[in-house]
């Protein structure tokens, strides 16, 4: 391709003159990698080439985490499809947007005193400055605004800026002061004109050529955030017999109760896999895998339907509705093959032991480390059970290792710090099975868990930090599962850093009972809890792991 400026050609991607192909995973560049490309570019290093693949025939496009908007007119006929680059073209586009829409985290601004670019939502100080409108913070689209600047309205710009950070003291009227900060503005204005390191990788139309672009992304994309398997056989499902099925594919997990909870396209592929072969493995798969005489659309509509379910199952039976919530994706594979030829869901006789199954592979963390054989594992019974086997899903809740089926002890609860770990993940399974409500709304968990925000459910501290500091307590007995309790938002913001004794004696008679629920009667006790706090941490980790067992049944 031709040479063109950098920021044009992150023009051209916004307009569409460059498109991603179907084979690109999403965009999952953190904020540390943009503010590193940034700076690399204001010190002039390199920052890599961009390949672009074309071919004669139009190819299947993926979506763009941009959103285009009206700007200068690219009058430039279609150029190709990115092979690699699309991390660093989606995070400058994004950085250079403007505050136009919730776009705060990827908006790009430069400290000029520290000489630094940092992110819109990197930090609670950086979002206060811009709150307050820091001059000494200066937006990157103000600096190189994406429909460009004459090299007049540019001088405006800078003359604009240096004259609002001599009004507001950041620097003095000194001609050295004046002319220092003039060249970091200017820098960083003219960085993204420097020659875009562009590469063009020419092909065909057979298969064979697709083929290649397809090896090829997976070569280029080690770098970085290296593609794991997972991704490079995503990749190869973009292959013109099966890429009908991506679009669906990645349709699902973006769909809002597949996406709250973290499932993403490879591990979708990877659920595809698992269902179309009845083998979980990467490791050994054919080249043409998705081929042959059993129909890869049929295997997708089978999985899409399997996981819909599962998901479901998890929603209104364990309150797991986000990711922080859910003990491991990977355990839902199993039991979407179970499904994968059943037209319904789960039997209800098939319930405890599905509950168990998520609750306690959780708990013992037993996915972790060798997934593909653990997949397969839990597979196996069912792969070779008699086709009209009612409960089949019973069967992998039976995979589970004898000796990983011993019961929770106290300790278990006591030396617990996460707020949400696979442990508190099991106990707000417990606690919607029992209907528990929170201690101010009233409402059913299980409710809450299903609102649609973010983070609807809080990890309350029954006994507040501040309160227990104030009492000497150290810190490793502070945050700990027995002194931990699962309210609402809007209850954990009622209650806040009160005694909790206070706030329980205060409560009505219902509301009194809701917070037994969690708290088992003890602070009903007329005891002084902060000078017994270990005794409070003692008997409720009993009760809670107690609680745990029998629901669990484990013994």
């Amino acid at each position: 391709m031709a040479y063109v400026k950098l920021i044009d050609l992150v023009r051209r991607f916004d307009s569409g003159v460059i498109e991603l192909p179907l084979m690109q995973r999403d965009y999952v560049w953190p904020a540390p990698k943009v503010v590193n490309l940034l700076d690399s570019l204001y010190r002039g290093w390199p920052i890599g080439v961009f390949y672009i693949w074309k071919t004669p025939t139009g190819q299947t496009v993926r979506d763009k985490a941009i959103t285009p908007r009206a700007g200068k007119r690219i009058e430039d006929p279609f150029l190709g499809y990115l092979l690699d680059g699309q991390q660093r073209l989606t995070s400058l586009s994004l950085a250079l947007e403007d505050k136009l829409g919730d776009n705060l985290a990827t908006r790009a601004f430069f400290d000029v005193r520290k000489e630094r670019f940092v992110m819109g939502k990197r930090t609670r100080t950086i979002e206060k400055r811009i709150a307050r409108d820091d001059p000494a913070l200066i937006e990157l689209s103000r600096l190189i605004p994406k429909g460009g600047a004459t090299s007049v309205e540019r001088e405006t710009i800078l003359a604009e800026i240096l004259g609002k950070l001599t009004d507001k003291g950041i620097i003095n009227k000194s001609h050295e002061d004046q002319a220092k900060y003039r060249d970091r503005l200017t820098s960083v204005a003219k960085m993204l004109e420097a020659t875009a390191p562009c590469e063009d990788f020419q092909t065909g139309d057979t298969d064979k050529d697709l083929d290649n672009a397809i090896e090829l992304f997976k070569r280029l994309n080690k770098g970085g955030k290296p593609l794991s398997r997972g991704d490079a056989e995503a990749a190869t499902l973009t292959h013109r017999a099966t890429a009908d099925i991506v679009p669906k594919m990645r349709s699902f997990v973006q769909r809002d109760h597949p996406c709250r909870l973290g499932l993403n396209f490879v591990f979708a592929t990877r659920t595809l896999i698992t269902a179309h072969r009845d083998n979980s493995s990467f490791s050994d798969l054919p080249k043409n895998w998705a081929n042959g005489d059993k129909d890869i659309r049929e295997s997708w509509r089978a999985t899409e339907h399997g996981l819909s379910k599962v998901v479901a199952f998890i929603r209104d039976e364990l309150g797991w509705t986000t990711r922080r919530w859910l003990p491991s994706a990977t355990a839902l594979i199993p039991l979407t093959y179970v499904l994968r030829d059943r037209p319904g869901g789960f039997a209800a006789s098939e319930h405890e032991d599905i509950r168990r199954y998520l609750c306690i592979t959780g708990v013992r963390g037993l996915f972790r480390g060798a997934v593909e054989s653990t997949i397969n594992k839990y597979i196996s019974g069912v792969r070779k059970a008699a086709s009209n086997r009612q409960r089949k899903a019973s069967l992998v809740f039976r995979a589970i290792p004898k000796n990983e089926l011993r019961p929770i002890k106290p300790e278990d609860i006591l030396k617990e710090r996460g707020m949400h770990s696979p442990l508190m993940q099991v106990y707000l399974a417990y606690l919607v099975s029992k209907g528990a409500r929170t201690w101010y709304e009233e409402a059913p968990l299980l409710d809450v868990a299903r609102r649609d925000i973010n983070d609807p459910l809080a990890v309350h501290h029954v006994f507040p930090k501040e309160l227990l500091r104030e009492h000497n307590i150290e810190p490793d007995r502070i945050n700990c599962m027995a002194n931990y309790a699962i309210l609402s938002q809007a209850d954990y913001a009622e209650i806040g850093d009160k005694d909790p004794t206070t706030i329980y004696d205060a409560l009505s008679g219902k509301a009194k009972d809701y917070a037994d629920d969690q708290l088992f009667g003890i602070l009903a006790e007329n005891r002084d809890w902060f000078m017994a706090y270990e005794a409070f941490l003692t008997m409720r980790a009993g009760r809670l792991a107690a609680r745990l067992n029998i629901f669990l049944r484990l013994r």
